[in-house]
Formats: C-alpha cells, structure tokens, sequence
C-alpha cells in the first residue's frame, strides 16, 4: 500500500512566510496540490504537498485546522490519507508502487469571508462572516461576504511510457465519458483525456462539474508554473453545454487549470454572506 507521512523539508522554501500574513491573506486565493515530480517511475519517492496563494509553485503555508480531505489513490485504487500538520505546506513522502495514474486531492472546511473597502479605496478580505465585519470596521464598507468551498488535486504519472507513444485520437474517449478519476467533488474539474494526450501544443479537454452535472458556459483558466504576472492566467475559455473545454497547452511544465463557481446565498444565510463561492483546481504535467 502506499502511504503518505508528513516530512518538513519543502516546508523551508516558505520559511519567510508569517503566520499573520497567511491568515490575513488566505481568504482571497484557492487550494492547490502539487508534487515534486508529476512524472515518475514505479519504486521510487515522491512527495506530495499543498500550495495556497498566488505564486507558484510556493507562496504561503496552509493551516491544517482548514483542510477537511487529504489524499492519494492509487492507479489500482486504493486510497491513503495524507498528514496535516500546524501552519506548513503539509508535504508528505510517498512511495508510488504501481504504474498508471495516481491522484492525490484536498478539500477544504466551508470557510467565510468578506471583502472591505477602506477609506483610500483599497479592497481587505477579513476571515468573518457579514455580521461580524460589520462589527470589526470601523472605517469602510462591506463590498461582499461569501460562504468559499474549495478543491484540488494533482494527477501523477507514474510510468514514462503513459505520455508517449500515442496519438491524441487513440487517447481520447467520446464527450462524457472521461479517462481520469471523477472523485465526486461538489464542484470539479475531470481530464477528459488520459496522460497520452498532455502534451505540448495539443488541446487537453476538460469537464467542469458541478453536483456531478455538467457546469455549462462556465469559465474555465489555465496558466503554466513560470507564468508571470503571478495573479494572472494564459488562458481563458467557456465551458461548452456539457460543461467541456479545450485548453491549448501551448508549452510543456506543470500546468494548473481553475474554475470557479459563485451563486446566491439562500436567503436565511444572507445575513452572514451574500454568495456561495466553488472553486477547483488541476494540476498536471504536460510533456514535450
């Protein structure tokens, strides 16, 4: 079985990052899981852990009492829970035993937060609810609250052959029925195509889903690890009206692929924040 225990040695490459500063800023970016190799072979180490914030690969440490979900399934699958711990990247070594996919996840606890502006103009995301930054401003406005449910995963190669050897016609099964793993998320993005076809200047198709239906006309955004500016993306596209889209990946390197969700608060809830945010992220290696 693999299995996944919490090491400390990428947590260094964050030793700068403040706690103050992870927790007054985390409210405005998304959960992502990462790996130190996408691609690898069966029998060795690899190491899996989480990035939270705008820079990539690392920006800020993530609070262990914020993740409801930690794992890693294998090809075969099974599934192993991977380690939280403190304010840290919670970077676990795992082995990969098995050729094929594997996909390791994270979900988020339903976390509030609200956005402030201040008496200059400048935008401030509090961890509260409506009501409470009501009470905690005492110079600007509420510009919205929102209930954040966020997910991620990262798909790993295990196996070099997987990306190579194949045309993107072989690799690629008709519209809904995709090659990778749907882990049931409430909002989702699903790899329409196996490893065959993430290569570079292909397109690599995904289903955006939402409940398990297909997310129509829903943007979907794509950048490559080296991308600047950090807070920007390369690509942009709607969702087709199966929740579809095609990503030109342009280049090969990690590429991390999002979408985001917002619908009305029910109405009992509006007293504490105005809307339900869904995010999700992919993270995978596209190959020469």
């Amino acid at each position: 079985m693999t299995r996944g225990r919490a090491i400390r040695g990428i947590g260094a490459i964050v030793a700068a990052a403040t706690l103050s500063g992870a927790v007054g800023r985390a409210t405005a970016h998304e959960i992502k899981v990462l790996a130190g190799r996408l691609v690898t072979e069966p029998g060795t180490r690899d190491t899996v852990y989480l990035s939270w914030g705008h820079i990539l690969p690392v920006d800020m440490p993530v609070d262990a009492e914020a993740i409801k979900d930690y794992r890693l399934h294998t090809p075969s699958g099974s599934v192993s829970y991977l380690a939280t711990e403190g304010y840290s990247l919670h970077a676990n070594e795992v082995t990969v035993e098995e050729e094929g996919l594997y996909t390791a996840e994270v979900t988020r606890h339903p976390s509030l937060y609200t956005v402030v502006v201040d008496e200059h103009g400048q935008h401030r995301h509090l961890g509260a609810s409506k009501a409470e930054a009501r009470a905690q401003v005492q110079d600007g406005t509420i510009d919205y609250s929102a209930r954040s449910h966020q997910f991620a995963k990262a798909m790993l190669i295990s196996g070099h052959d997987l990306g190579h050897g194949h045309s993107h016609e072989q690799a690629s099964p008709s519209a809904g029925e995709p090659a990778t793993k749907v882990l049931g998320h409430d909002f989702e993005i699903v790899p329409l195509d196996g490893p065959e076809a993430w290569t570079a200047g292909a397109d690599l198709r995904v289903q955006v889903l939402f409940q398990g239906e297909p997310a129509a006309r829903q943007d979907v955004f794509a950048r490559f690890i080296g991308f600047k500016p950090d807070q920007a993306w390369c690509f942009a596209i709607p969702t087709d009206n199966e929740g579809i889209a095609s990503i030109r990946v342009d280049r090969p390197g990690t590429w991390i692929i999002r979408a985001q969700k917002i619908l009305p608060a029910a109405v009992e809830d509006r007293e504490q924040f105005d809307v339900e945010s869904f995010t999700a992220t992919v993270a995978l290696e596209v190959l020469p």
